[in-house]
């Protein structure tokens, strides 16, 4: 709504800019080819508002926050001086059809009784590309100040709800000295009753909350530890089935190397999710879960079978994928694309996400 009115503010500011250098004050005005007595002037400034409009908001809107986000101020000014060109172009062919159409001169040496001979003829002629020009950098005022002022209101509402993230973990956070010595305890339990299995997932179970406390404060965290924990979690949430259980988990990475960052439990809503809906409470169900990682992109796929909800998630909130579509737009503001497909049977989630590699 805010920027549909700053939209409208800025088509009128443009009108009443263009026309109030246009519209006579107590004689029949000429503005270089064109003239009030026939009224040409008000159709050549009716084609330049529209030509200015499209500068601003292709250049302020599209051009200015793309090239910012992939950090090519070279690459914008190739395209700033393209399109420069290209409407300037444009508007000098459309002023020659408006020419024709009044019967106007279309060159210097032409003459039409059309032409007004005041004496003290006002006269306003610019050049279309410095007219433009002026446009262009109104255009870029704008934009850079848009989206310098946009990413300060995403920066200042992360932090806020980082705050809040901070606030509640404090709330229910446990000495992790006790909950690790505990675990460490139950371990040694199962050692001396030689219980493999359960050793190893309390292991396990100590290593995704060690990195979950210690590890995940961080602003971007190597790609390697999450898909570590994205492991851990599938290899512990896998325990409770029976080895017969008619239960299958693919998941595969590839692509994925050490200098690879992205920001830290920005996948694991979407595995939890999975293991959520997708396995029924005997043991049923598919979930096939991908990793792939191509020139600095990571691409997601998450696919699994649909149950309805077992009893033990229906006592808490949900995962929360709301909360990760938000943190989404907040750390990765054009970088990222998600799409999200559910049936009855069936749930497909693909994620791709621009990587950032570490200095």
């Amino acid at each position: 709504m805010k920027s549909r009115v700053e939209h409208i503010i800025i088509v009128v500011l443009v009108t009443v800019a263009f026309y109030s250098i246009t519209i006579p004050k107590l004689q029949p005005v000429f503005m270089g080819a064109f003239n009030s007595v026939d009224g040409s002037i008000y159709l050549a400034r009716f084609v330049d508002i529209l030509i200015a409009l499209l500068i601003i908001f292709s250049v302020s809107l599209r051009l200015i926050p793309r090239q910012i986000a992939l950090r090519k101020p070279v690459l914008l000014l190739i395209w700033s001086i393209g399109i420069l060109i290209l409407v300037s172009l444009v508007e000098y062919q459309l002023d020659r059809v408006i020419l024709k159409l009044f019967n106007l001169p279309t060159s210097p040496n032409q003459f039409s009784d059309k032409m007004l001979q005041y004496r003290h003829r006002i006269s306003y002629d610019i050049g279309i590309l410095a007219g433009n020009t002026m446009v262009l950098v109104f255009a870029f005022l704008y934009g850079i100040s848009r989206d310098w002022l946009q990413r300060y209101r995403q920066q200042n509402q992360l932090q806020q709800e980082k705050l809040k993230a901070d606030v509640a973990f404090l709330r229910t956070q446990i000495n992790p000295h006790f909950f690790f010595n505990s675990l460490n305890n139950i371990y040694a339990i199962t050692q001396r009753n030689n219980d493999s299995e359960g050793g190893q997932a309390i292991m396990k179970l100590a290593g995704m909350m060690r990195y979950m406390i210690y590890e995940s404060d961080s602003e971007r965290v190597p790609l390697l530890k999450e898909v570590e924990l994205l492991n851990n979690y599938i290899q512990v949430a896998q325990l409770k089935y029976r080895t017969d259980d008619p239960l299958t988990v693919n998941f595969n990475s590839t692509g994925i190397k050490n200098r690879q960052q992205i920001a830290p439990l920005i996948l694991l809503p979407f595995v939890e999710n999975a293991f959520k809906h997708g396995i029924s409470s005997k043991g049923k169900g598919n979930i096939t879960i991908n990793i792939d990682v191509i020139d600095e992109q990571l691409n997601l796929l998450v696919e699994n079978s649909v149950f309805p909800v077992k009893p033990e998630f229906k006592s808490r909130p949900g995962i929360g994928l709301t909360n990760v579509k938000r943190r989404l737009n907040l750390l990765y503001p054009n970088k990222f694309s998600l799409s999200i497909d559910k049936s009855e049977d069936h749930h497909r989630v693909e994620l791709t996400i621009k990587l950032a590699n570490s200095p």
